[in-house]
């Protein structure tokens, strides 16, 4: 009886807590209805795989609302009508655009509401009142889709990878691979062998190394030398060119002395150009006749006057006395 008596409260309890679970279940489901919503048409180009009436809509993560039917647009069969019921107080906005998201791995799909900084969606995409006279959210591709939309390619990109990489391990290439594997063996094994002939060529280039060391610091100590010699040319250079700068510019202030100079005398020979001007006329068209043929005739002069005293010089007597030196002549 007592076992009997447990049953019936075990199963009492039961379907109590059963009864007020539908309840609980009708009272959220009633109160869900209650909600003021607003209807809204959201047309997606793209395929909804895993969307079905009922499934939430969230704006930013939050649960604003829910899917009451989805159908191919009328007249449109490239797009698909999704009706949500959105709760009143939703900041949408014309900015706000929709896309399809997955609630996890292996979970169903949800339409995600989002704001497009850009404002591109809300210029481009479809707005206004649909058909049904709804108010339109626009919609955009998801990442899901943008990555499935770029499979393909990926998987091309991934097959041509893979296929250098199969030529990149190809028969020739894994035998010249093994021969190498093969030499390098064949060296160490000769090494081993030999490990004084090992220690002898480590301290040879020990010794090598030593010296190129030496000769590193001493071509450093070089360039150091000649970044000296090239800063003491450098201020001897900047002092000539700083004297040369001086030389020229006492260059150019004579000239400029001198080219004033030959200006004022340029324009004091013009001065007196100008002022005898007529006299000079009188000489180059008359002056200058007369002074030539004084030229000649004083050229004349100079010539008669030295056969003259060529004919003294030769025989100054009879040039004085004339022919009487010949003497007497009988019959005279």
């Amino acid at each position: 009886m007592e076992t009997r008596a447990n049953h019936l409260i075990v199963g009492s309890f039961v379907l109590a807590l059963l009864i007020g679970l539908v309840g609980f279940v009708l009272w959220l489901a009633g109160s869900g209805n209650d909600r003021a919503v607003t209807r809204y048409d959201i047309f997606f180009a793209q395929a909804i795989t895993g969307l079905r009436t009922g499934d939430p809509v969230s704006y930013r993560g939050i649960p604003v609302g829910q899917i009451s039917e989805i159908k191919i647009a009328p007249g449109d069969a490239d797009r698909i009508l999704v009706t949500a019921d959105i709760d009143r107080g939703t900041p949408i906005s014309p900015n706000t655009v929709a896309t399809l998201a997955l609630r996890g791995i292996t979970g169903g799909a949800y339409v995600l509401l989002d704001t497009d900084e850009s404002g591109a969606i809300a210029s481009t995409s479809v707005t206004g009142e649909s058909p049904e006279g709804h108010p339109v959210i626009p919609s955009k591709a998801s990442r899901i889709d943008q990555i499935i939309a770029g499979a393909p390619d990926l998987i091309t990109r991934t097959i041509t990878l893979l296929d250098q990489a199969n030529e990149v391990f190809g028969p020739e290439n894994r035998a010249m691979i093994s021969a190498t594997l093969s030499d390098l063996k064949t060296v160490s094994g000769a090494i081993a062998r030999n490990p004084e002939r090992l220690d002898q060529i480590m301290a040879d280039a020990q010794a090598t190394m030593s010296e190129a060391r030496a000769a590193a610091e001493r071509f450093d100590g070089m360039m150091t030398s000649l970044q000296g010699t090239a800063g003491n040319l450098d201020t001897e250079l900047k002092a000539t060119l700083t004297e040369l700068r001086s030389a020229v510019g006492a260059i150019d202030k004579g000239s400029a002395a001198l080219m004033d100079e030959l200006r004022g005398t340029n324009r004091n020979l013009n001065s007196l150009i100008d002022e005898n001007r007529t006299p000079i006329n009188d000489f180059t068209s008359n002056g200058l006749y007369e002074l030539t043929s004084l030229l000649a005739e004083a050229r004349g002069l100079v010539t008669t006057l030295n056969s003259l005293a060529v004919q003294i010089e030769r025989d100054p007597q009879r040039f004085l006395l004339g022919g009487q030196q010949q003497g007497y002549q009988p019959g005279e």
